[in-house]
């Protein structure tokens, strides 16, 4: 996690001192939340994510990105080995990543894309049991705040493009961590950015 905070900084500091085009934006995307068996079993969900990138030439991108999905709040009984009443609320899936990008069709309008990285991500939320606390129950997460990091590998693929001199555009598929059960997401997203530089 740490090396990730560490790269993502290297990067906007590289990306000044080398004078070279940076592109700040945002995007949203509909997150697809995989379960058991299914790419998409945990339902659709609203993500916002903000991303700042060095372009090397026009179509070389080297991008960090956060992003964020909320997720429903769930409750539900525990019966065994007695009954508990559990609460797991302010839950979400949040994300920090690099990937390096390749813009196809040099100079054009619109241009596919396509590229990768890496990076992690956290399942956060808040445990809670009535009468008794969680740690009672096997199985169940200790009570309070839970914040859970993980390795993630993500494959970017759509088209993007400019609107005048400084302002682009892109939109697609991005997945994380693809065909790991639970722990992946697919985001069909469009996002919007400002390139500042030459």
């Amino acid at each position: 996690m740490r090396s990730v905070i560490l790269a993502l900084c290297c990067l906007a500091g590289a990306s000044i001192a080398a004078a070279q085009d940076v592109e700040v934006g945002g995007s949203v995307a509909a997150a697809c939340l995989g379960s058991d068996g299914s790419a998409c079993g945990s339902g659709t969900h609203a993500l916002l994510g903000a991303h700042v990138s060095w372009w090397i030439d026009d179509r070389v991108e080297v991008s960090g990105r956060v992003a964020r999905v909320a997720r429903p709040d769930h409750h539900f009984t525990q019966s065994f080995p007695s009954a508990l009443e559990v609460s797991i609320t302010d839950r979400s899936r949040d994300f920090l990543s690099a990937a390096v990008i390749y813009h196809f069709r040099r100079g054009g309008r619109v241009r596919p894309m396509l590229g990768a990285g890496s990076g992690a991500f956290a399942h956060v939320e808040r445990v809670a049991c009535q009468p008794l606390a969680c740690e009672l129950s096997p199985g169940l997460p200790p009570s309070g705040a839970q914040r859970r990091w993980r390795p993630d590998v993500i494959v970017v693929a759509g088209l993007s493009g400019t609107a005048g001199k400084r302002w682009t555009w892109r939109a697609g598929w991005l997945t994380h961590s693809f065909a790991n059960d639970h722990n992946s997401t697919i985001e069909t997203f469009a996002g919007v950015g400002y390139r500042f530089g030459k």
